[in-house]
């Protein structure tokens, strides 16, 4: 879940999610606020108040609130439909026969915002963050946890690694995954990838897929 950590004495992974209140750093340990946890304080305990827009459910092992209207893990986001994509080259039918969903892929639900969760070993996320490694295309497997309100899936040794361009020199870095990068063959909702881009000027830790 953690998107960079800066240097120093007042360097804690995401800010300790300061932005939205949720914890602040103190000697580079983030100190959580009641009913926040983990390493970023990102994540809601049983009893949070959901931003009194909903209730805290555990799925897959993961607590998170579930919403009516709002999105994110805790209520807070309003959500709206989105204005149509403008297609501006030929063809105008960008899909393929092969393709099931066309503009109805459910993994990219307009009405919230994903949750996905990566769990690794320490080292892994580690090596990825290190100034050293930027130019690295090693992939690690990780498992992995998609939730949109529609979707709730997981899968084990997904390939994660490092992705992009001037990106890799940013503290906020880009992901990319790989389903079919230790299985052979395997994709989600016929996707073989995904990349979930820096965003550098956004100071939340939310991702763009």
């Amino acid at each position: 879940n953690i998107g960079f950590i800066y240097p120093g004495q007042c360097g804690c992974p995401n800010h300790c999610s300061n932005i939205t209140m949720n914890g602040n750093c103190v000697a580079s340990t983030c100190e959580c606020e009641l009913r926040w946890t983990g390493s970023d304080c990102s994540q809601v305990l049983h009893g949070n108040p959901c931003s009194s827009r909903g209730s805290v459910i555990n799925v897959n092992g993961f607590d998170t609130c579930e919403c009516s209207g709002y999105s994110m893990n805790d209520c807070s986001a309003v959500v709206a439909n989105l204005p149509p994509i403008t297609q501006t080259i030929e063809p105008v039918d960008q899909y393929t026969d092969k393709d099931d969903y066309g503009d109805n892929n459910p993994l990219f639900n307009s009405s919230t915002i994903a949750q996905i969760h990566l769990t690794m070993p320490e080292e892994f996320l580690i090596y990825n963050l290190e100034p050293d490694n930027r130019q690295s295309d090693t992939y690690f497997p990780v498992d992995f946890w998609f939730y949109n309100g529609n979707i709730n899936e997981t899968m084990s040794k997904v390939g994660f690694r490092l992705k992009g361009g001037a990106s890799r020199n940013y503290f906020k870095k880009t992901w990319k995954l790989s389903f079919n990068k230790f299985e052979d063959g395997r994709k989600l909702y016929q996707q073989k990838k995904l990349q979930l881009k820096a965003m550098e000027q956004d100071e939340s830790a939310i991702k763009e897929i």
